[in-house]
């Protein structure tokens, strides 16, 4: 199954999820997205932003050694919420500057898409 099958089959299976994007944090690009409806290139671009700084600036890193009692460990999840939107953040268990970006609607059962969006990203990383 093609990454895109994959991303398609995750998005498809929770009616909030508009958009699922891989991001290659390191060039700043949206690598592949699936969509219900088109997203404009900046706004991918500003998700892909988004990430970065969650994932891989130094204040993230020092927020999330403190969230886990100041053992030396990176984020690998992260979250932005606004009042129309839920944005799920995950990076890469194969390559640190790749992360999956979710555009769901605030309704979203967080916790339920995360797990079923850790799960794809597993598998595209095992077949990259």
């Amino acid at each position: 199954m093609s990454t895109l099958d994959q991303m398609d089959e995750l998005r498809d299976g929770f009616p909030g999820c508009r958009a699922v994007a891989l991001a290659d944090m390191s060039s700043g690009i949206v690598l592949c997205v699936s969509e219900i409806e088109k997203h404009p290139q900046e706004r991918l671009d500003a998700l892909c932003a988004t990430a970065n700084e969650l994932f891989n600036t130094a204040a993230a890193g020092k927020v999330f050694g403190a969230l886990k009692n100041g053992e030396n460990a990176n984020p690998d999840q992260g979250m932005t919420i606004t009042p129309s939107e839920t944005c799920i953040f995950l990076r890469s268990p194969a390559d640190p500057m790749e992360s999956l970006v979710a555009i769901c609607n605030t309704d979203v059962d967080v916790t339920l898409f995360t797990q079923s969006a850790r799960r794809t990203f597993d598998k595209i990383a095992a077949e990259e």
